[in-house]
This record gives structure tokens, C-alpha cells and sequence, in this order.
């Protein structure tokens, strides 16, 4: 994740004035939901590419079944970042 990005920019500076550092709730929070947003994407991508082509309709319907297939990933991504911001992640796990 680029934390000079517009969109990181925006999200630190939306607790006031000034931009805050990347080592706050806000960012990590920020960070745990765009994963989410990714894997959700990557676990829809996933199943509907094999197909070639998909409707709008069955495009939505794959990011819900995928956002309820990944919702226990968001519990698990506020520890990972709040472990990466600390430095003390285990690239083992």
C-alpha cells in the first residue's frame, strides 16, 4: 500500500487538519477494509473468469457471495496491519 497515494492522503487528513502519520487507527483501518476490498475482488474475479463473460447482475451477485465468504478475513486483517504498523508481523503465518 502507498501511504503518499491521493486516496491514503485523504483518509489521513480526514481527522483534521494536517495529515496524520501511518502509525494510526484511522490508516490501519483504512488498510484492513482496502485487503478486504481486494480479496473480495480477487475471490469474484476468480469465479467468474473461467465463464469469459458475466452480466452485471451476476457481477453484484458474486461480490456478495464473496464479501459473506471473506467476512471473517476482516477480523483477521485489523490484527495484520496493526501487526505490520508495529512491525512485528511473522511472515510465517
Amino acid at each position: 500500500m502507498n501511504p503518499d497515494s491521493i486516496e491514503s492522503k485523504r483518509v489521513r487528513s480526514s481527522s483534521g487538519p494536517g495529515v496524520l502519520g501511518v502509525h494510526t487507527k484511522t490508516f490501519s483501518q483504512f488498510l484492513s477494509i482496502k485487503c478486504f476490498e481486494i480479496l473480495r475482488r480477487l475471490r469474484a474475479r476468480q469465479e467468474l473468469e473461467p465463464r469469459g463473460s458475466f452480466t452485471f447482475s451476476e457481477l453484484t451477485r458474486e461480490f456478495a457471495s464473496a464479501e459473506m465468504d471473506a467476512a471473517d478475513f476482516i477480523d483477521a486483517a485489523y490484527g495484520l496491519v496493526d501487526d505490520l504498523l508495529k512491525g512485528e508481523t511473522n511472515p510465517s503465518q
